[in-house]
C-alpha cells in the first residue's frame, strides 16, 4: 500500500493476563499502575467489566466479587502505551544541549565563592587562582614540570622530613631525618680460637641491617663455628647464638642470608671452637655486608 510521509509503525496495547479461581478477588501486579480505572479496559471470558466492577491501587487490581474460574480468562488492556525513561549514555551530552541556566548556575557558584561575604572565599580564591595560573600561555606546557620541581625541591629542603640524593658511587636516602649508606662491608675479622670475636658492633645513633654474612675456611682442616647476636646490654647467652657448633668443611664457604636488624650498639660475633681450633682459626674469616641508618 502507498502512503505519503513517514513510514506507519504501530505499537500493540499492554495486556496483562491472569487466571481466575472463582475465590480470588486481588490481582497483581499490573504491569505498570494506571492513571485510574479509565485507563484500562478490563474483560472476563471476553464480557467486558465496567469500572464498578473493580478498583484500582497502584498495580493491584481488586474485583468487587471474584471472577469465575478459568484460565487467562481475566484480561486488562491498558489503553496508554506510555513511555520508558531514556538514559543519555555515559559522555554523550554535549555542552550545546545543556541550557542557559546550568552555566549560570556555575558561574554563580564561581562568583559566590570568591565573594568577600563568602565563607568559602579562600578556597574559592585559591581554586580560582590555581586554575587560570595553570591555563594561561606560559604555564599550560610548564605547570606539570613546576609541580614536579617543587616536589623535589621541598624534599631536599633542609626542613623537610626527607631528602633523596645520589652521590659519586654511593646512594644515600633520607627517611624522616635518617639517612640510609649505600651497601658495604660492616666488619670483617680473621678468628680466635676458642674465643669470641666482635666482628662489627653497631655504631652510636646508628642502626644496622645485616644482609649478609659470609664465614670463610681457607684451611685444609673441617673447624666448628660460632655466630653470635645480641644487644650490648645483654651478656652472652644461648639465645644470642644464630650459629653454633656448625661444621665448616676444608676449604669452603658459609653464606648466610640474614636479614637482621641491630640497634645502636648491638654487636655481631663469632669463634671457631673444636680440636683443631688453634690450628685453624687465623685462616678463618668472617664479613659481614648491609647498611647503616644514620
Amino acid at each position: 500500500m502507498s502512503y505519503i510521509g513517514n513510514q506507519v509503525t504501530t505499537i500493540p496495547f499492554i495486556t496483562d493476563t491472569f487466571s481466575g479461581t472463582g475465590a480470588q478477588t486481588v490481582f497483581t501486579p499490573l504491569t505498570r499502575a494506571p492513571a485510574g480505572t479509565a485507563a484500562i479496559a478490563v474483560f472476563i471470558s471476553g464480557v467486558y467489566q465496567p469500572p464498578s466492577a473493580y478498583s484500582l491501587n497502584g498495580d493491584t487490581l481488586t474485583f468487587a466479587s471474584a471472577p469465575a474460574s478459568g484460565t487467562s480468562n481475566i484480561i486488562v488492556l491498558h489503553l496508554g502505551n506510555g513511555s520508558a525513561t531514556q538514559v543519555p549514555s555515559d559522555g554523550s551530552v554535549t555542552l550545546i544541549k545543556l541550557s542557559n541556566d546550568t552555566y549560570s548556575y556555575i558561574n554563580s557558584a564561581f562568583t559566590a565563592a570568591n565573594t568577600p561575604s563568602s565563607t568559602a572565599n579562600s578556597a574559592g580564591v585559591y581554586a580560582n587562582s590555581a586554575f587560570l595560573t595553570a591555563n594561561t600561555p606560559t604555564h599550560v606546557a610548564n605547570s606539570a614540570a613546576a609541580y614536579a620541581n617543587s616536589a623535589f625541591t621541598k624534599a631536599n629542603n633542609a626542613t623537610s622530613n626527607g631528602s633523596f640524593a645520589v652521590t659519586g658511587s654511593g646512594l644515600a636516602v633520607s627517611l624522616t631525618g635518617s639517612v640510609i649508606t649505600g651497601y658495604k662491608i660492616l666488619g670483617q675479622i680473621v678468628t680466635t680460637a676458642n674465643s669470641i670475636a666482635n666482628v662489627y658492633v653497631v655504631p652510636a645513633t646508628t642502626s644496622a641491617s645485616i644482609g649478609t654474612i659470609t664465614v670463610c675456611n681457607g684451611t685444609a682442616s673441617d673447624v666448628l663455628l660460632d655466630l653470635v647476636m645480641r644487644p650490648s646490654t645483654e651478656a652472652l647467652a644461648t639465645k644470642h647464638f644464630i650459629v653454633r657448633g656448625i661444621t665448616l668443611p676444608a676449604a669452603d664457604t658459609l653464606i648466610i642470608d640474614s636479614g637482621v636488624t641491630l640497634n645502636t650498639g648491638a654487636i655481631l660475633a663469632a669463634n671457631t671452637t673444636g680440636g683443631n681450633a688453634a690450628a685453624c682459626a687465623a685462616g678463618i674469616s668472617v664479613h659481614a655486608y648491609g647498611v647503616e641508618i644514620v
